[in-house]
């Protein structure tokens, strides 16, 4: 019996096209960092809110953001709590982070709206998992939107009368993850399955109430379970926080009003930061940074930029930068290089600004594929800060010969420094018995 060899490997390859067999990490979410078109509610929205309705009620949202941080930075257990590596705020519902807490770290602001807009794609109208009022979202691998996976995110998702309106994060650098090494960012990773927990955006509540069978495997996979329960529920509670108060701004100043700030917020920043740069002169300028070491051995990394100014649009080209490492985790998710430019803009070049991921919006950030900023899903990352951080260095310098000139300035211009973490890793036995391993650290 003859087999037809080509409509058999048509089918296979049609087969493969139509089944999706893993919903894993997508490269393009990183390399977007644009706002979502607006949409036809949120215009309807901004027509029927008073401008001044939009200030009072975005203050209030605000003031809620920040009251979140201040309690989550009291009752969360783990050292990153306490020495302020966190960050809660409030996106609109396509997952554009709007509203930041003031204080924190704001390097978040600019990249954590990669794993919302992954809930919003892939299980929003998923009849498999779906999105209710009281669910509850969590993950940490930096590849779906992050730094790196000590930082764990919770998510909740916010609705009125049965219209999902906006979500709510609290996001917190807890260390210890069940790494290779204790505290969760090991320089000894040669691959991402040393790194640790590795949580997709993952459903793990409903009604406000975790899922013990899911939060007994994290926390059997890590070296202080404890920890790991206490700041999952100070996470939650502190979203709640910031729940509350968004449900007193729509009860006081209506539905439309919170919609219209979460978006008109992002517009008018995306505006004021494009009006901000048509004052600098136009131009182009090259700097070129190195990272001298692995935390393993001596070794020159490199960090290029030739970072471009025309008319209200700045180009920020990281391409010749050095290629990844297999290896070794010092390669930056492509999120994790935007968080640290949005952190830069933010607080050292317009700290006036709202906090919120739309002051990169209007800028073009360009990376070459499998570099150490732009790297393979298969390489680890857990020390990300060891190439970043020069990034925020080397564009720093070059902003510098832009802003010095400039007219208009919201702050001084200063010159880099060494902004690298200095801390302590730790790992043990406690007088109790008890397993421990995390980072002390202060910011």
């Amino acid at each position: 019996m003859a087999v037809d060899l080509n409509r058999e490997q048509e089918l296979v390859e049609k087969f493969l096209s139509e089944t999706t067999l893993f919903l894993g990490p997508e490269p393009d979410f990183m390399q977007d960092h644009t706002l979502d078109p607006i949409t036809e509610r949120e215009l309807e929205a901004i027509r029927h809110t008073d401008p001044s309705v939009l200030s009072v009620a975005r203050s209030k949202m605000q003031a809620g953001t920040n009251e979140s941080f201040e309690m989550l930075e009291q009752i969360g257990a783990a050292p990153g709590a306490k020495w302020g590596d966190l960050v809660c705020g409030i996106f609109t519902a396509k997952g554009d982070l709007s509203i930041v807490s003031s204080g924190g770290v704001l390097l978040f602001a600019a990249c954590v709206q990669y794993g919302v807009k992954y809930i919003v794609k892939h299980w929003l109208n998923d009849p498999e998992v779906g999105v209710k009022p009281g669910d509850i979202f969590y993950y940490n691998d930096a590849r779906y939107g992050g730094v790196h996976n000590t930082d764990q995110v919770l998510i909740l998702p916010y609705f009125h009368e049965g219209e999902l309106i906006a979500w709510i994060t609290t996001i917190v650098h807890e260390g210890e993850n069940g790494a290779i090494e204790p505290g969760g960012m090991p320089s000894a990773a040669e691959q991402v399955y040393d790194q640790g927990l590795a949580i997709s955006p993952l459903k793990v509540g409903e009604n406000y109430q975790f899922k013990k069978d899911l939060v007994t495997y994290f926390q059997n996979s890590v070296r202080e379970p404890k920890l790991m329960v206490v700041d999952m529920k100070a996470k939650l509670h502190a979203a709640i926080r910031i729940e509350q108060r968004v449900k007193e701004t729509i009860e006081e100043y209506g539905v439309d009003a919170a919609i219209a700030v979460l978006r008109k917020t992002l517009d008018d920043t995306v505006d004021e930061v494009k009006r901000r740069v048509s004052y600098w002169p136009d131009g182009k300028v090259r700097m070129m940074g190195i990272a001298d070491s692995t935390l393993r051995e001596n070794c020159l990394i490199k960090v290029n930029l030739e970072l471009t100014k025309k008319g209200d649009l700045l180009t920020l080209d990281f391409r010749g930068s050095s290629p990844e490492f297999a290896n070794r985790p010092n390669n930056a998710v492509t999120s994790a290089l935007k968080g640290t430019l949005g952190q830069l803009f933010l607080s050292f070049v317009w700290p006036d600004l709202p906090r919120n991921q739309a002051v990169l919006s209007p800028m073009n950030i360009i990376v070459d594929e499998n570099s150490v900023f732009n790297p393979s899903f298969e390489t680890p990352n857990a020390q990300s800060m060891m190439t970043m951080w020069p990034a925020f260095s080397v564009t720093q310098a070059a902003l510098a010969k832009f802003l010095y000139n400039s007219p208009v300035k919201s702050t001084n211009v200063v010159a880099p420094w060494y902004n690298m973490i200095t801390t302590c890793i730790y790992g043990g036995i406690t007088q109790h018995g008890e397993t421990v391993g995390n980072l002390c650290a202060d910011l």
